[in-house]
């Protein structure tokens, strides 16, 4: 139930959250999981990247943060997975 409420917080809060695919979804669920909507609507470099479906600079913001620092490896798999948009070679994009 706590995942599906984050979806739906989501899903009201991020216009773009539903022009994602299941993998960055995925990501972004997670992340809103863990740092809360508040949190993660404070990374705003990151969330605007996003609803310019521009992965790449996404996932250079996820990294660039005092989050990234504390996660360490979970943020640099999740970033990977932001950029790529799938777990193995290129699925989806």
């Amino acid at each position: 139930n706590d995942i599906l409420e984050v979806q739906n917080e989501c899903e009201k809060q991020f216009q773009f959250f539903n022009q994602l695919n299941q993998t960055r979804q995925e990501v972004l669920l997670e992340m809103a999981f863990n740092l809360g909507i508040k949190g993660l609507k404070g990374f705003k470099k990151f969330l605007q990247a996003l609803d310019e479906k521009d992965y790449l600079t996404a996932s250079k913001e996820m990294l660039n943060s005092k989050w990234a620092f504390e996660v360490k490896g979970r943020a640099k798999r999740l970033a990977l997975l932001m950029q790529k948009g799938s777990c193995s070679d290129g699925k989806e994009t």
